[in-house]
């Protein structure tokens, strides 16, 4: 079982206790990132679908061109195909409609950073993309009623300038995670 070394834990029995995260959300807007790492979730959709999550660090607002704190992540289905499962319940074009959202969004992940969609994810990390962060609230689960942020979009960095323009000499190399 893991313990805290006697200094780390005088140091956490002086510290006021932080429920809830404690993370600051950003506010809503476009921020310069960094891909860090593509995971596939263990926790499929609702249809079964496999999920990928995209984190990005080293996050610059677009508007003031200044760093950020903290870290996001872009959410992708996996397309399922045309036929609908039996738990999905909303008709046959709904789920048509759904599956080229799910493909839109895996398109727009691509070519935000340069790559076709037969490319290795493990090629684009430490790539940047303009991600659009929007902050929801948590519907279900413990953290119910609580705020959280959430990236709604990925875009290429092309129409914002480039990486001199954030202050960023060198994809990386300047950066730490």
């Amino acid at each position: 079982m893991p313990k805290l070394n006697a200094a780390a834990a005088k140091a956490v029995e002086q510290t006021e206790a932080v429920h809830g995260g404690g993370f600051e959300l950003l506010k809503p807007g476009k921020y310069l990132g960094q891909l860090t790492e593509v995971s596939v979730r263990e926790n499929p959709d609702k249809y079964g679908a496999a999920q990928w999550s995209a984190e990005f660090q080293n996050l610059h607002s677009i508007e003031t061109r200044e760093p950020v704190s903290g870290r996001q992540w872009l959410n992708l289905t996996m397309p399922l195909g045309k036929k609908a499962p039996a738990n999905y319940e909303n008709g046959a074009e709904k789920w048509e409609k759904y599956q080229a959202m799910v493909k839109g969004r895996l398109a727009a992940f691509f070519e935000a950073f340069g790559y076709t969609p037969d490319s290795d994810t493990d090629e684009m990390l430490l790539e940047w993309a303009v991600i659009t962060v929007g902050v929801q609230t948590i519907q279900q689960g413990p953290k119910q009623g609580e705020k959280r942020n959430v990236v709604n979009d990925i875009e290429s960095l092309d129409k914002y300038g480039d990486l001199d323009s954030f202050g960023i000499t060198q994809a990386g190399e300047d950066e730490e995670f």
